[in-house]
């Protein structure tokens, strides 16, 4: 990509958000699936007061699960909306779909950093393994090598979920053990 060192911070940062993007809508990210199953255990076992952003949290979580178990392939030729959160083109970059599906995927790593810091004193290390896991996989859209890198770009992102599904599950175990 040449044309990369005539882009903006922002364009750079869009670049990087877009390889996160696709890594979470992928059907093949195990560490994901785990982490989604492990937040939305927490959130349904929670015996505390649940306030808005709780059940949003839940909510939001479980439609990323539903889209992560189901198909990409069944609802590609269904419908527009859908199409736009299992594939980004140059050719559906300027529909609100596109960005819509963008905006639930960060709203949905929202969720899972606002689950792991519910519980205070524990969540620092869920909440810091992936925020700065999404941060440093953002940030490496700033290389030229962006989209040629594959998936080794991703691995970070990867490590921050086995951090977040490793404490989210032994928080699980610990509420079992009480």
């Amino acid at each position: 990509m040449p044309e990369i060192f005539g882009y903006s911070l922002f364009q750079k940062a869009s670049l990087g958000m877009d390889r996160l993007h696709a890594h979470f809508r992928s059907g093949a990210n195990l560490p994901l699936l785990i982490s989604l199953i492990s937040a939305l255990t927490i959130t349904f076992t929670n015996k505390e007061k649940t306030v808005r952003q709780d059940k949003l949290a839940g909510f939001l979580l479980t439609m990323s699960l539903i889209f992560f178990i189901s198909l990409p392939l069944y609802f590609t030729g269904k419908v527009n909306y859908i199409n736009g959160v299992f594939q980004f083109s140059p050719d559906n970059w300027s529909l609100y779909y596109s960005y819509t599906s963008f905006a639930f995927t960060l709203l949905s790593i929202c969720s899972m950093l606002w689950i792991a810091l519910k519980e205070s004193g524990n969540g620092y290390t869920a909440f810091l393994g992936l925020f700065l896991s999404v941060l440093v996989t953002v940030a490496i859209g700033m290389s030229p090598t962006v989209y040629e890198s594959g998936q080794r770009i991703l691995f970070i992102f990867d490590v921050g979920l086995i951090i977040f599904s490793c404490d989210m599950l032994s928080r699980i175990t610990q509420k079992e053990n009480l």
